[in-house]
């Protein structure tokens, strides 16, 4: 459950107000981007504790790549020049 609540936190969405009995292995696997494949391998597998861990197995990765969206576009903002630098503009270059 902690692990979905950081998943929603990096994405800045409020964590959906679900009594615990109303998150399945189903339903958070739909949540997820799972490949074709991947959902296959999921769907056979025979329990709901085997589904989770799978969740868990790819969800963790996928929560590592939006935080580092995340401070990619903290970066950005930072530095506001950045976008409006101009790779054509030489006035100020000097060898």
């Amino acid at each position: 459950m902690q692990l979905a609540k950081n998943w929603y936190s990096e994405l800045q969405m409020d964590f959906p107000s679900l009594a615990p009995e109303d998150i399945t292995s189903y339903t958070l696997a739909h949540k997820i981007e799972l490949t074709t494949e991947e959902e296959y391998d999921f769907l056979v597998l025979a329990s709901e504790t085997d589904r989770f861990n799978y969740t868990i197995i790819h969800l963790e990765p996928f929560i590592e790549t939006v935080k580092l969206a995340n401070r990619t576009k903290a970066i950005i903002k930072m530095k506001g020049h950045v976008k409006n630098f101009d790779l054509l503009d030489f006035k100020d270059f000097k060898l």
